[in-house]
């Protein structure tokens, strides 16, 4: 939220147990545009990573959540 967004946006998420979570993105052909979270250890619970786009262009990109084995992707839309 929001989405779209100009220049923040928030990636929430919940943990059934704690863990080493790192947050990527990625534009829409695939480059890594940048790392809005190192690999971290968060606790059990939600939480909220802040994505912040002032440094990019307008357009979609592609964040991609990873804990351990499981990683979970979603679009968001920057626009300025």
């Amino acid at each position: 939220y929001p989405n779209p967004f100009n220049p923040t946006t928030g990636i929430s998420f919940q943990l059934a147990e704690a863990g080493f979570v790192r947050l990527n993105l990625y534009d829409v052909d695939g480059r890594q545009v940048g790392v809005s979270s190192p690999r971290s250890w968060y606790s059990a619970g939600v939480h909220e990573i802040t994505i912040n786009g002032i440094n990019l262009a307008s357009g979609i990109y592609i964040y991609q959540l990873q804990r351990d084995d499981l990683t979970v992707s979603g679009k968001v839309i920057l626009m300025k």
